[in-house]
């Protein structure tokens, strides 16, 4: 027998098996429930765990079943390709160099401004949805190019202090990235469970991960406090800026749920009032976890 040659077995694994009449050779017998126990005996645990996988896999095997798993992947991806569409994320890069300084403005000194109310061209008819103007025409709008920015700007930050301290290494990079997305997934979470118990439908996603993002421009400005000026510059910086942040969400949220038919009357009123204070009170805690973290 030559061993760089060895012989073609007379058959595979699968033809070993007694094939029914009307099966095509080469593929897994189908399955038969396993014969009932002589009287007198029990049937072993294994036999009956055989026997509801078959059964599971009979039921799974299905037309309707494989046409209805087939159809929740179809909305799923519809729902996502719509959620991540080039023309809905287009709005929230619709910026401008104006539009970035009056914002940062607005982000890091709220104090003052009164009029939060987003703008909007008229309405065809009074029951339509509004179509608020692009963040380049409307200051309050929101975007996803500053938190972008500031994102990014934060992760690199991270990577200089760690490079003062010579403890630098790009899993550090990985890592604050994975930790702020993993902040931002549990403060959406939060956002979406209070808002829901408040009866609120009129704050999109996108808006809220604009909103929850901001606070990324005072933990910048923190730790460029820190690596200038040292630790205590950065707990200030974080206590001054961190209590603007949620000054701003809490005006800005109030505005975009006072336009809600569900928030109006006394108690469902405050119960709005409770859940935005609740969301702009979480940007402290998080602006001094997601800075002191990497000092």
């Amino acid at each position: 027998m030559n061993p760089l040659n060895p012989p073609t077995p007379r058959g595979s694994l699968f033809d070993r098996f007694p094939t029914p009449a009307g099966q095509n050779q080469g593929y897994p017998p189908p399955y038969y429930p396993p014969p009932p126990p002589a009287p007198g005996m029990r049937r072993s645990p294994l036999d009956e765990l055989s026997g509801t996988i078959g059964q599971i896999g009979s039921v799974v095997n299905t037309p309707f079943v494989q046409q209805y798993g087939q159809q929740l992947i179809n909305e799923s991806k519809s729902k996502f390709a719509t959620l991540l569409s080039m023309d809905m994320l287009r709005y929230y890069f619709v910026v401008n160099n104006q539009y970035v300084i009056n914002k940062l403005k607005l982000l890091v000194f709220p104090i003052g401004h009164a009029d939060w109310k987003r703008r909007s061209p008229m309405r065809s008819r009074p029951d339509a949805e509004p179509i608020y103007l692009p963040p380049r025409e409307d200051i309050h709008a929101p975007d996803l190019y500053i938190p972008l920015v500031s994102f990014i700007t934060y992760i690199l930050l991270v990577g200089v202090i760690a490079g003062s301290k010579h403890v630098f290494h790009p899993e550090i990079l990985l890592v604050t990235g994975s930790t702020g997305l993993g902040v931002l997934v549990l403060e959406i979470f939060i956002d979406k469970i209070l808002l829901a118990i408040v009866g609120s439908k009129t704050i999109p996603i996108l808006d809220l991960i604009a909103y929850s993002t901001y606070k990324y421009v005072a933990v910048v400005l923190a730790l460029l406090g820190n690596i200038l000026l040292g630790r205590s510059a950065f707990y200030i910086i974080t206590l001054i800026f961190g209590v603007f942040m949620c000054l701003f969400l809490f005006h800005t949220l109030s505005q975009e749920l006072s336009t809600d038919e569900f928030s109006v009357g006394g108690r469902r009123l405050t119960r709005r009032n409770y859940a935005v204070f609740t969301i702009g009170a979480l940007q402290l805690p998080l602006c001094f976890f997601l800075g002191v973290m990497n000092l």
